[in-house]
């Protein structure tokens, strides 16, 4: 009775509904003495671009007990003719064989071939057993981009929005769909538009997520074989063992994985490019996995640490597309949160390409040559796109004198045929003088030429000068440039071949410097802002006794005049009025770098030198000063003149005979006077003049 339902039960866990063992449509007897069928396809099988002329292969099995040596066999496509061929040999009772037609199909057309074989021996038995039918799909490749996340729509898989974060960071906001799988049309979306596709059923949506894999199964896998990428991924909490498709790969539940360790240390998602990854992780409450998985033609890459024959994440390569397995749980319930987030983008960044991908390092921008190279020198490299896809957030890695391998994401994109260049964040040691190896590549799992991805080079580094013509400078009046390296050659932007030249004129100067060995040129380049000292000068105009001053200094100045009369201006060309006398005029200009005096005796309404005359001829300035100060005396004839200047209390602190002159500038140092007012005392031969000076801190 072929309707007959056996299930052998056990108690073995705390979840008893699917525990034992079930058998479904059974039929108990005895095998019959001849009894043949065909039990799979062979080829041809979904794909895309079948050929006018694909071989058709079936699987035929001897279910009988004699041994069968010719048996007639079958196929037919979509109702048309039916080939018939005999396979001979000797098939025992129990083995299975393979049988190549001689005839082969045209199904260069894209669409559905409804496919049929059956063996036809004479004297079978069981007939009911004889046909296999299939639907064999010539698919149209991947040809869009479009990337989904699908899950269940009544919850997010424990209650986590760690997977929509990680979607957002790989292929950025609004880069991607969000969809449901009990609610969308999987014809719509498991089409040719489509590149990547996550599949979530963890948690408690296990059951709704096995449901859709076993309606939309062949849709699935026919979708992946077209060229699609797809992450199927699922860490359950309900029902039982899933059948996940794509040769039998299962879901083994319950198996609960705690602590969890890589197998495949340089596969692309353990290795980059979000790093870091590491080797080893473990999960807290829901555990890092809650599933075995089984299948055939897996590469598995992460397994239980204490059972290692306990896969939870494998990949299988599927007609033109790539699927990655797991059972694993969101990041965030496991630790080192950051790595195993960091597994969940590589997962995505190695899918995310569907249609050729080809690029490579094509050219070193730096270092440019080998002259002096340094301990840290930056790498930057051109990476070109060969194919037709934009490529981003690419692994770039080299190898510098066989050391350690240095892996970075270059985080540009790479449009097809475009160049893009890549700086290295780790510098690289080219001191040592001599031949240095640098190998550079690109590394995408999905590239589809690596012949070109590596640039490999030798450059040699030279004795060279170490040129700093140090910061920029501003600076007073002029400075010296030093290009240093003594006993080499010199070339300045101003012409001159010296190892030091003086600056004069504001501006940037530069120097080549070259070993007069190695040939090898280094240069360097410093601004200089130079400021004048002022020079101070100016003329007058004199109408009666009020004077109009013309102020031919230097500019950039502060200045202060200084009318011989007790009156200070700061104006840049003041108007004064005198009474009658002899007056010794000051025009101090001053600036940051220093400051100049001009002076002249003006006469105003007067002819010669006298006792009140001589008030006006004796300048002190500044006044106050900070303790230093100039003495001017301008006279119209030489005179013997000296000076003595008392403190408050009488004290004389200093004094000097100045000779016979007509005209002085006396630099008066009191630095090491207290603050206070001094008496400073001018003697011209017979006369003498008493004035203040302030001394202030």
């Amino acid at each position: 009775e072929s309707s007959v339902k056996i299930r052998i039960k056990f108690a073995s866990t705390w979840y008893p509904i699917y525990n034992g063992i079930a058998f479904d449509n059974i039929l108990i007897q005895d095998p019959l003495p001849d009894d043949v069928a065909v039990t799979a396809f062979a080829s041809p099988m979904s794909a895309v671009d079948l050929s006018a002329s694909e071989v058709v292969a079936v699987e035929i099995t001897n279910l009988g007990t004699n041994t069968q040596t010719s048996i007639p066999v079958r196929y037919q496509v979509d109702g048309g003719a039916v080939v018939s061929e005999t396979w001979t040999g000797s098939l025992a009772a129990g083995e299975t064989t393979v049988y190549s037609f001689s005839v082969p199909y045209d199904m260069s057309s894209d669409g559905d071939y409804n496919y049929c074989a059956w063996t036809a021996l004479p004297g079978d038995e069981d007939i009911s057993n004889d046909t296999l039918c299939d639907i064999i799909k010539n698919l149209a490749p991947i040809s869009g981009t479009e990337a989904y996340y699908i899950h269940l729509s009544t919850t997010d898989p424990f209650s986590s929005s760690d997977n929509v974060d990680k979607m957002d960071e790989v292929f950025g906001d609004g880069g991607w769909i969000e969809e449901y799988f009990d609610t969308m049309d999987p014809d719509e979306i498991f089409d040719e538009g489509t590149c990547f596709i996550y599949l979530e059923g963890g948690g408690s949506t296990a059951i709704e997520f096995a449901t859709f894999l076993t309606n939309n199964g062949a849709t699935v896998e026919n979708w992946v074989a077209s060229g699609g990428n797809l992450f199927l991924n699922a860490a359950p909490e309900e029902g039982g063992n899933i059948n996940v498709g794509f040769g039998s790969t299962s879901f083994l539940y319950p198996n609960y994985i705690y602590y969890a360790e890589s197998t495949e240390p340089d596969f692309d998602i353990i290795s980059t490019p979000y790093t870091p990854v590491g080797t080893d992780w473990t999960g807290w409450w829901y555990n890092f996995a809650h599933a075995k998985i089984t299948g055939t033609g897996l590469t598995k890459l992460i397994e239980d640490y204490y059972t290692p024959s306990t896969a939870i994440c494998s990949f299988k390569e599927w007609g033109d597309g790539m699927v990655v397995f797991g059972t694993m749980t969101p990041a965030e319930y496991c630790s080192p949160i950051d790595e195993v987030g960091n597994i969940r983008k590589n997962i995505f960044e190695l899918l995310k390409y569907c249609s050729p991908v080809d690029v490579g390092v094509v050219d070193l921008i730096l270092p440019e040559d080998g002259c002096g190279l340094g301990t840290e020198e930056t790498i930057e490299v051109a990476i070109e796109n060969f194919g037709p896809t934009a490529v981003s957030s690419l692994t770039v890695k080299y190898v510098l004198d066989g050391g350690p391998v240095v892996t970075e994401v270059a985080t540009v994109v790479v449009d097809p045929g475009g160049t893009e260049y890549y700086t290295f964040d780790a510098t690289g040691d080219f001191s040592a003088l001599g031949t240095h190896t640098l190998e550079v590549w690109t590394d995408i799992y999905v590239d589809q030429d690596h012949s070109n991805d590596t640039l490999y080079l030798e450059l040699e580094t030279l004795e060279a000068a170490v040129v700093d013509l140090g910061d920029d400078k501003d600076v007073c009046d002029s400075v010296s440039l030093d290009a240093l390296n003594p006993g080499m050659f010199y070339y300045w932007n101003t012409g001159e071949t010296t190892q030091v030249i003086t600056a004069t004129e504001p501006g940037d100067y530069w120097v080549l410097v070259t070993h007069p060995v190695t040939g090898c040129v280094k240069s360097d380049t410093v601004e200089v802002d130079l400021t004048y000292t002022p020079d101070a000068s100016f003329d007058f105009t004199m109408s009666g006794y009020t004077l109009d001053f013309i102020n031919t200094s230097s500019p950039g100045a502060d200045y202060t005049w200084y009318f011989g009369d007790g009156g200070i201006s700061s104006e840049d060309a003041p108007v004064h009025t005198f009474g009658v006398g002899v007056y010794t005029v000051v025009l101090v200009a001053e600036n940051n770098c220093g400051y100049s005096a001009f002076d002249t005796i003006i006469y105003v309404g007067v002819d010669a030198i006298d006792a009140a005359s001589l008030e006006n001829m004796v300048l002190l300035y500044p006044n106050p000063s900070m303790g230093t100060s100039v003495l001017s005396i301008h006279l119209d004839q030489a005179e013997d003149l000296r000076y003595e200047i008392y403190n408050a209390t009488g004290q004389l602190v200093s004094s000097r005979n100045l000779g016979m002159v007509t005209r002085i500038n006396e630099t008066i140092h009191l630095e090491d006077q207290p603050s206070g007012i001094y008496q400073v005392k001018v003697f011209a031969g017979e006369e003498q003049v008493s004035k203040d000076l302030i001394i202030i801190r």
